[in-house]
């Protein structure tokens, strides 16, 4: 019977662990690694200039949307109440007129490297007036 509890908590857990984080907010921050290389490794030339676009896609597919693109490595963004957003940051790199784009970085939480995603709101409120009858 032991080994049957072990082997049920290994089930949940090895469950559990595929599945998003959930953050509930309606204005999430969210920070990542500046860039400085490009894919291969080799340090980005001097002169150019670094955006990233902060991109929320539909959850469960669907094109990425611009949210906002800024020069720092955190931005705050707006949320609209009650969707669910996956949210994720990309690299623009602007050098001698030509722009480089990197892949879209999904995130993670607390380094968790699984994706999270946003439900925009301030949760639910708790229940009040419990009662009991005997």
């Amino acid at each position: 019977m032991k080994r049957f509890f072990v082997l049920l908590f290994i089930l949940i857990a090895v469950a559990l662990s595929a599945q998003p984080i959930l953050i509930v907010s309606l204005h999430p921050t969210l920070s990542w690694t500046a860039v400085t290389k490009d894919a291969s490794g080799v340090a980005l030339p001097a002169g150019g200039v670094m955006t990233y676009n902060v991109m929320w896609q539909p959850v469960g597919g669907g094109p990425p949307v611009l949210l906002i693109n800024v020069a720092q490595t955190s931005a705050t963004v707006n949320l609209t109440a009650w969707q669910v957003y996956d949210l994720g940051v990309q690299a623009v790199y602007v050098y001698q007129g030509n722009t480089y784009v990197s892949a879209i970085d999904w995130g993670s939480v607390g380094g968790t490297p699984l994706p999270f995603i946003v439900s925009a709101g301030a949760g639910l409120s708790t229940p009040a007036g419990l009662n009991i009858v005997p």
